[in-house]
Order: structure tokens, then C-alpha cells, then sequence
């Protein structure tokens, strides 16, 4: 067996899940090939490759594109909106999902210690940060492409799972008090403890904030509202080790929002004065939402490993939103997975079978209209996947997962009488497969085939804006080549991970205005989307460390004739920047004290799907600069941040197409952001 020593000190930077970090400079960590599989003894600053699994399978090991963020990272970022922590990964898209951005579709899963959090349907890759409280994250995993058996077939961007503290040993013994304030009357603080009482271990956690924004007033239905967002956060959880052999992780946590956002502007009311409150685009949401969960793990020989997880959410929700209008909704959704592991003495072959199942339903009360909608979801999910090494550094995983879907749907009139009732169902059974060879001691190249299944929403099918009962499922083709390791410079060793993917979706659903007045969702033939994903960190001498991420993309309509017989074949989709760039250096002048620096760059993108419409052409976006200071000695943590020094107003931009009746016709519609950000805060830890 081959060892390489190689020194590392903390990161300011997003770590590669590849990369080998220790917790001071002095430390060492090994690097090794056991058996035929290159493997990293130590990964992150406080995760390690033995920790980051998928199905009981070392994530690294795995042939697909993959990202660990562990929580030493987390704490640095002190994150507000998921997007802080998310333009470091390589892969997020303008639009709430991994690589491709449609917002309104669930190609991104999240996911709590590997079970769906709410419906894999209506998933998206900042869901996590409204159901998991941050202070319980021990790191988060984030998984590229429908290339793995293990997760529902609709993950044509891919899976972010969140692997809450606690689930594999008893919490050490703690308290930490924490508060931070800033401008826009920005406040937060919480409080947090854990440890264990006689072989039970136990993590409490609150915290409260209350932010207000640069554009402070919003106009909802006539109606003037203050922009901001208060939210109260809870979470619990009990940690149990019947015996040697196995362990029960319980837990609940609480959450209360209510949010108001200014909405957009047209390019007119922003050119004139960025600040205003815009006409009517504003939104609010009030939501409570309870979360149960448990996670069992069993050994039940030195083989054979069972693995049970459960979620229960439930959400209370009513608001007022430019397009839905005002609503009332309760929705209860029920996840269960349950999957057992066998080893076997030869090929350093195992076998993963198992079932995901989920249940979910939406009450909806329409006040407009005094009528309601009930909807009901069922999965029903079996999967297998082999994983061998036929041949010294070779890797083969095979996988098959099969789904069956039903959507049911009812109308109801105030008097509780059903005025229309609809049910449909789909299935799919869909290969994945992925061969990974090591080569060189410390390099992998890999290669990934998956196919993708998403099916319609009940809102797409029956009830939302366009909605077109005839819709057929989205159908994906999804290839992946990676490369990863880590290559000698100047006695420090720069780490790598890139990855090439080709996808292509067959019965595309698009939103196409009919009569000038009204939408419709139909299938637009097919899309390709591709790209380049690069993560390089490079650590020359022990007070400086330089990181890069890059993500190159092409998404564009491969076969697609609109309802006015436009050919858009050929053109690139909406939101779809060819670059993103966010490199960061991280200097360390003393022991405890960080500054990082950081810059977040794209290139243009076309508005709308059918870019002769603008005719200012493509939009630009300047650079985001961020600065960060922390200090993290003893009992004591103090930080300082400077986000978007630019005072860049403008995130992303889109296109209103001319439509009969609409005052904002035939203009660009911007999304704001803050601009400048200046906050601190402090913690004890005792």
C-alpha cells in the first residue's frame, strides 16, 4: 500500500470533496490505495471520505460528478440565501436548479440524510436552506446528473443532500451563543447545545433573524407592504445507540417565516430610480412548517448493512404571489427509504437493494375564486446497484431504478361539491451505469450513463397557469466524463476536479402564449444541455490558498417550433450564461485570523427563449465582489463581511413577451439584490 504525506491548513475556500485538508498547519493526512480503489483518508476540515457516503459507499469512489461542503464552511459563510454558498459549486444555474435553468421544474432533489425532504416533484437546489436549520448541518452533498439508482429518476441536475450533526456519534459536550447584525436592519442570533446524558446524546438549536431589504416598500394587490423577512427556527434531536451494532437518530425541528419581497422591475422603473417599489410584482408568504425524522442504521452481520430513513413535513402556507395570486395551503408529505448493503469476499463487489416511497398531498384554498384544490401524489420506488472491480484500479457500478406515479387531482366548489376530478399515472424503469479507473496513484478519470424520468406536476397537468392535461413526461439521456486527483507543484500538491456532461430532454414543457392573453404548457420537442464543471485549489505556502471555480454551459433547443411557427432550433435557452467563474484567495496572517477575498463573474445570457424579441440584445451582469473576515481562536469566533462591494443592483434579467392586456408588455424585468452588504457578528463557544 502506497502513502503520500501532504500538509494542508484550514480553507477560506470551498473544498473540493477530492482535496485532503487537515485542522492546523502541522497536521498530515494520508492519501492511499487500498485494494483497487484510490480512497482520501481525510477530506474537508471536518469531514472525511469514510463519513461522505452514498448508500454506504464512499462518494469518491463513486464515477459521477460530486461536491462536499463541510461545516467548518458553512460557519464561514454565514449564509443568509442559499445562492452565498451555492455560486462556489460548479453547476448552479440562474434559475433554481443545477444546470439547467428552469425554475419551474424539479430537476434538482434535496434531500435530508439521503430521504426527499418534501415531494421529489417540487424540489429545488435552495429548498434546503427553508426546512434545515444551518447550525444543524455537519456538511452538504452534492451529487450532478440522474446517474445514481439510489435517487429519483427526475435528478436531470442532480441531488443536494444535507447531512445533519449527529447522525454517525455522540455530539462532545457545548454551548454556543451567537449574534450578528448589519445594515438593513439586519439582525440575527441563536443559541445552541448538545452533548449526551448517560449514552443518550441530544442537539438543541434556535435562532431567530429579522432582515429588511435596499428596496424596502413592495405593492401587492394595491396594497402597500415593508419588504424584509422574519423567521424563528427550531430543531432538536435525540441520538440513541441501542447497541454496538447499530443507532437511531430522532428528530423534529419547527420553522416560521414570513416574507415579503419587493418582486421585479421593468428596465423603465429601474433606469429611473432602482429603489422603487415597482407596479404590482411584489409577494408575500407567511409559512409555518413542521419537520419529523428518523434515520436507522443497522449492522446486522459484517456484510450485510440496513439503512432506514423517515420524513414527516408539515407546511401551513398562505400568500399573495404575481402569479398565483392569493392562496391558502396546507400540504403533508410523507417520505420512507429503507435499503440493504451486502459485501462480498470477491471483486470488492457489493450489492445495494432498496425502496423509496413517498406520499404527499396540497389542500388549496383560492379566496378570489372561494373554491379549493386537492391534490394527492403518490412514488412508489424499488432500486438496485452493484458496484465491483473486476480488474487492480478498475470500478464498474450498474444500477436500475424503477418508479411508478400517480397524480390525482379535485376541484371543489365553496359548498365542499366536486366539480371535476382527474387521475393519472406514469412509470419508468431506467438503467445508470459508471466505470472509474485509477491511474497514477492520484488520479481517476470516470464516465457516467443515466437516463432521466420527470413526469408533469399536478399544476402543469390540471390546476396552475397553462395547465394541459395531454402533457407527456420530460425523458432525459444523460453522458458524463470526469477527471479528479491532485498533481505535485513547488512540494504543495494543487487538486482538481472536472467533469465534461451531455444531456439531452425529449418532450421539453415550455409555457407558450396562445391568444395573446393566456399560457399553455406543451411539449417542445427536445433540448440539449452541456457543459464543463472545473474546481482547482491550490495552496503554495501556509498563510495563502487560491481556489477557482469555473463552470462552462451550453443549453439550447435542439428541435422546437413554437405555436407561431417560429424555429427556435438552435437557440440557447433563457438565463443561460456560457461562463461562471468564482475564484477566491484566502490569506491567513496568524493563527485564527482569515481573510478571504472573493470574485463572482459571468458572461452574457439571453433573456428569452427567442432572443430577436430584446432588442437590447444580451444581458451582462457585473462582477460580484465579496470580502470576509474571520477570527476563530478559543472560546471566541468574530466575523466580518463586505458583500457585493460593487453595489451591483441588478441579479438576473428576463424578457416580458408583448401580450394583449399586460402593462408590462414587451420589456425586461429585472430581479434586484441589495447591492452592498456590511454585517459582523460574534459567538461563544463554552
Amino acid at each position: 500500500m502506497k502513502k503520500q504525506l501532504i500538509k494542508y491548513i484550514p480553507l477560506l475556500t470551498l473544498p473540493l470533496s477530492n482535496a485532503v485538508f487537515a485542522e492546523d498547519a502541522a497536521s498530515t493526512v494520508s492519501a492511499s490505495t487500498v485494494g483497487s480503489v484510490l480512497t482520501l483518508d481525510s477530506m474537508s476540515v471536518t469531514a472525511n471520505v469514510a463519513e461522505a457516503k452514498l448508500g454506504g459507499i464512499d462518494v469518491k469512489t463513486l464515477p459521477m460528478a460530486s461536491t462536499v461542503v463541510n461545516q467548518d464552511e458553512i460557519k464561514r459563510l454565514k449564509y443568509v440565501t442559499p445562492d452565498e454558498l451555492l455560486d462556489r459549486i460548479p453547476g448552479e444555474s440562474l434559475s433554481r436548479n443545477l444546470r439547467i435553468p428552469a425554475g419551474g421544474k424539479s430537476y434538482t432533489i434535496p434531500l435530508i440524510d439521503g430521504a426527499a425532504l418534501g415531494s421529489p416533484l417540487s424540489g429545488s437546489t435552495q429548498a434546503f436552506s427553508d426546512t434545515v436549520n444551518s447550525q444543524d448541518i455537519e456538511r452538504i452533498e452534492i451529487f450532478k446528473g440522474p446517474t445514481s439508482a439510489l435517487y429519483p429518476n427526475n435528478a436531470f441536475g442532480g441531488t443536494i443532500n444535507v447531512v445533519s450533526k449527529g447522525t454517525n456519534q455522540l455530539p462532545e459536550q457545548k454551548t454556543r451563543l451567537w449574534t450578528e447584525a448589519g445594515n438593513y436592519d439586519r439582525y440575527r442570533g441563536g443559541v445552541s447545545t448538545q452533548g449526551d446524558i448517560e449514552g443518550v446524546g441530544y442537539m438543541l438549536d434556535f435562532s431567530s433573524w429579522n432582515l429588511s431589504a435596499y428596496r424596502d416598500q413592495a405593492l401587492i394587490g394595491g396594497i402597500e407592504h415593508e419588504v424584509g423577512e422574519e423567521r424563528q427556527q427550531a430543531s432538536g434531536k435525540l441520538i440513541f445507540h441501542p447497541d454496538d451494532v447499530s443507532s437511531l437518530v430522532v428528530r423534529g425541528s419547527y420553522l416560521n417565516v414570513h416574507s415579503t419581497s419587493p418582486g421585479t422591475l421593468t428596465q423603465t422603473e429601474f433606469d429611473s430610480d432602482n429603489s422603487v417599489r415597482g407596479v404590482n410584482s411584489g409577494f408575500f408568504t407567511n409559512e409555518e412548517s413542521y419537520l419529523g425524522s428518523a434515520i436507522y442504521k443497522r449492522d446486522i452481520t459484517d456484510v450485510d448493512h440496513l439503512e432506514a430513513n423517515f420524513n414527516f413535513k408539515y407546511l401551513d402556507e398562505d400568500g399573495d404571489s404575481r402569479f398565483g395570486g392569493v392562496s391558502e395551503d396546507i400540504d403533508i408529505d410523507v417520505n420512507g427509504k429503507a435499503s440493504l448493503k451486502h459485501d462480498f469476499d470477491f471483486l470488492n463487489a457489493n450489492i445495494i437493494i432498496g425502496t423509496d416511497i413517498y406520499q404527499g398531498s396540497n389542500d388549496d384554498y383560492n379566496p378570489d375564486n372561494n373554491d379549493y384544490d386537492y391534490s394527492t401524489t403518490d412514488i412508489y420506488a424499488g432500486f438496485a446497484q452493484i458496484q465491483f472491480s473486476p480488474i487492480e484500479n478498475l470500478q464498474i457500478t450498474a444500477g436500475v431504478r424503477h418508479e411508478s406515479i400517480e397524480l390525482n387531482h379535485m376541484d371543489l366548489n365553496a359548498a365542499g361539491t366536486v366539480t371535476s376530478d382527474s387521475s393519472i399515472k406514469f412509470k419508468a424503469t431506467l438503467p445508470k451505469v459508471g466505470i472509474s479507473y485509477d491511474f497514477l496513484d492520484d488520479h481517476r478519470i470516470w464516465f457516467a450513463y443515466g437516463e432521466g424520468f420527470l413526469v408533469p406536476t399536478t399544476g402543469q397537468l390540471f390546476t396552475g397557469r397553462g395547465n394541459n392535461s395531454a402533457l407527456q413526461p420530460e425523458e432525459a439521456e444523460h453522458f458524463e466524463v470526469g477527471l479528479r486527483g491532485r498533481l505535485p507543484i513547488l512540494d504543495r500538491d494543487l487538486t482538481y476536479d472536472t467533469s465534461y456532461y451531455y444531456q439531452d430532454i425529449k418532450n421539453y414543457v415550455v409555457s407558450t402564449d396562445i391568444n395573446g392573453f393566456n399560457d399553455r404548457n406543451e411539449n417542445a420537442g427536445k433540448v440539449n444541455i452541456q457543459g464543463v464543471e472545473t474546481v482547482i485549489e491550490y495552496q503554495p505556502y501556509d498563510f495563502i490558498r487560491f481556489g477557482i471555480t469555473h463552470t462552462f454551459s451550453s443549453n439550447t433547443f435542439k428541435e422546437y417550433i413554437d405555436n407561431k411557427g417560429a424555429d427556435l432550433s438552435g437557440e440557447e435557452l433563457r438565463s443561460s450564461p456560457e461562463h461562471h467563474i468564482n475564484g477566491r484567495v484566502a490569506v491567513m496572517p496568524m493563527e485564527g485570523l482569515a481573510i478571504e477575498l472573493g470574485v463572482d463573474s459571468q458572461s452574457s445570457y439571453s433573456t428569452v427563449d427567442n432572443s430577436s424579441f430584446d432588442t437590447k440584445g444580451r444581458f451582462e451582469r457585473d462582477e460580484r465582489i465579496n470580502l470576509r473576515l474571520t477570527y476563530d481562536k478559543g472560546p471566541y469566533e468574530l466575523w466580518f463581511h463586505a458583500l457585493n462591494i460593487g453595489d451591483v443592483k441588478e441579479d438576473r434579467v428576463s424578457y416580458s413577451t408583448p401580450r394583449n392586456g399586460d402593462p408590462r408588455n414587451g420589456e425586461r424585468s429585472i430581479r434586484t439584490v441589495d447591492g452592498l452588504q456590511l454585517y459582523g457578528g460574534i459567538a461563544y463557544n463554552f
